[in-house]
C-alpha cells in the first residue's frame, strides 16, 4: 500500500535503518498490539502479509519517533502510531462479520460503515451463489458477509457468504464501495431509517 503514497518508501527503509542501530528506538511487545488494535484482523489468514504490514508500519513509527522525545519509551504514543498506520496501510472498516477490510482510497471508516448500511439490491446485481440464486442485501447482512480486497484493484471487494465466494454473470462477483459512493453520493451518509450498520458492537436497529 504505501508504495502509492510519496516518499514513504524512503521513509520506511530509514526507520529499518533506524531500528538496525537502535533496538530499542521502539518497544516491540507494545507496538504488536497496538498495531493488531488498528488492524481489527484485516490481514487474517494471511499470515505473511500481516508481518510484511507490521514490519512497514513498524518502521514507520520509528522514523516518525527517531531522534524526538517518543523515541526509546516503554509505551507507544497513539497519535503517532495512528499516522504511521494511515501512512503504510491506510484505514480500515468493518465488514457484516465484524472483520476489518482496507478502505478504499480518501474513504473514512464512517463513510464505509454508512455505504454498507444503505446499500440495495441494485447495488448487488448479477450477485449469486455457486448455485446460481441470486443474493440480497437481507442474505448479506443476516450471514455476516466478509468483505475481501482486491489488491490489484484498491476499494474492490469480492464477497464471502458462509464460505461462498459469490459469483456474477463474468466471474467473481466484485463490489466497488469507491462507485457506489460517487454513483449515490446519499449512501455517504448516515443510514437511513430501517437499515443495519454492518458490525458495530452497538446491535439493533434506529
Amino acid at each position: 500500500m504505501y508504495g502509492q503514497r510519496p516518499g514513504m518508501a524512503t521513509a520506511i527503509v530509514r526507520g529499518e535503518t533506524a531500528l538496525e542501530l537502535d533496538s530499542k528506538l521502539v518497544p516491540k511487545a507494545a507496538f504488536q498490539n497496538a498495531f493488531n488494535e488498528r488492524a481489527q484482523g484485516v490481514f487474517a489468514g494471511r499470515p505473511s502479509r500481516n508481518d510484511a504490514m507490521m514490519g512497514a508500519v513498524l518502521a514507520r513509527y520509528a522514523d516518525l519517533v527517531n531522534g524526538s522525545p517518543l523515541a526509546n519509551q516503554k509505551e507507544i504514543n497513539s497519535d503517532v502510531m495512528d499516522q504511521a498506520f494511515a501512512d503504510v496501510i491506510g484505514q480500515v472498516g468493518r465488514d457484516w462479520a465484524g472483520g476489518g477490510f482496507l478502505l478504499p482510497p480518501d474513504m473514512t471508516p464512517d463513510e464505509a460503515s454508512n455505504i454498507l448500511a444503505n446499500l440495495d439490491d441494485d447495488d448487488l446485481e448479477g450477485a449469486v451463489t455457486g448455485f446460481g440464486i441470486p443474493v440480497t442485501v437481507e442474505d448479506l447482512r443476516d450471514g455476516g458477509a466478509r468483505l475481501l480486497e482486491r489488491p490489484t484493484q484498491p476499494g474492490t471487494y469480492n464477497l464471502d457468504l458462509k464460505g461462498t465466494v459469490l459469483d456474477d454473470s463474468g466471474g467473481l462477483f466484485i463490489l466497488d464501495l469507491a462507485e457506489i459512493g460517487a454513483r449515490r453520493p446519499e449512501a455517504l451518509e448516515p443510514r437511513r431509517a430501517g437499515h443495519f450498520f454492518p458490525f458495530s458492537g452497538l446491535g439493533g436497529q434506529q
